[in-house]
């Protein structure tokens, strides 16, 4: 499905929902996509990108070229239990920048990896060409399974993060002998060096983890490692 023109509008008071699911992606075929200047709505309109099911693997891809924007609108990013077809394939959902689009004041959740099988699978939001995250907030949740990879937002070619903001979440599992990684800001490097520059301190990648333990002396073994337990 191709959005142009003005893009998705609602009254006030109005919500909408649109969810982008299926078992497989590639990168370049979105399932939706918005071009020229369309703008993807207010706070009022939400977006999900998942697989078909959360036990299935792989996910949808919504696609912005052009000159298009998130506007205001809120993203939730999903990857599924589901063991890929392939070893180590990133096979979550994804949210994709490209050209000279904007993620505006746009809201983004990007959960990290659920399946027990192949812990590198994970949520993106990607940014390509000289595509920007402006104002928009990126929440990058932790991974919820033994060495499971958290949410990601990526940066590639000369796209910039801007002025946006990044809260990158531990991982959480149950007892002391998991090691999970938290959301993170990936730069990727072009002709000028990392393209997150400009961006807020939150967009340091961090890699926090946290553990709920399940008995005191776990508790005292993460204390006396510098860790968090909760």
């Amino acid at each position: 499905m191709t959005i142009s023109g003005q893009g998705v509008s609602k009254p006030s008071g109005e919500t909408q929902s649109f969810i982008v699911a299926c078992a497989g992606y590639s990168y370049k075929n979105s399932q939706l996509q918005f071009i020229k200047s369309a703008n993807a709505g207010g706070e009022n309109v939400s977006y999900t990108v998942e697989p078909a099911t959360p036990e299935g693997y792989g996910g949808g891809v919504l696609g912005f070229s052009d000159k298009a924007s998130a506007g205001s609108a809120v993203f939730t990013v999903r990857t599924g239990a589901g063991t890929p077809p392939k070893h180590n394939s990133t096979v979550g959902a994804k949210v994709r920048f490209a050209d000279s689009t904007t993620a505006a004041n746009a809201t983004f959740v990007i959960y990290g990896s659920t399946s027990l099988t192949d812990g590198d699978t994970f949520g993106n939001v990607v940014f390509h060409q000289v595509a920007t995250a402006s104002l928009a907030m990126f929440i990058n949740k932790g991974g919820t399974v033994a060495a499971g990879d958290g949410g990601n937002t990526q940066f590639y070619n000369n796209s910039t993060a801007a002025n946006a903001v990044f809260h990158n979440e531990g991982g959480i599992a149950y007892g002391q002998t998991y090691t999970l990684k938290g959301g993170k800001v990936v730069p990727k490097m072009g002709k000028d060096g990392p393209k997150y520059q400009g961006a807020t301190a939150a967009t340091l990648p961090l890699m926090g983890r946290r553990v709920e333990p399940t008995a005191r002396s776990t508790i005292m073994q993460l204390q006396k490692r510098g860790r968090t337990a909760v």
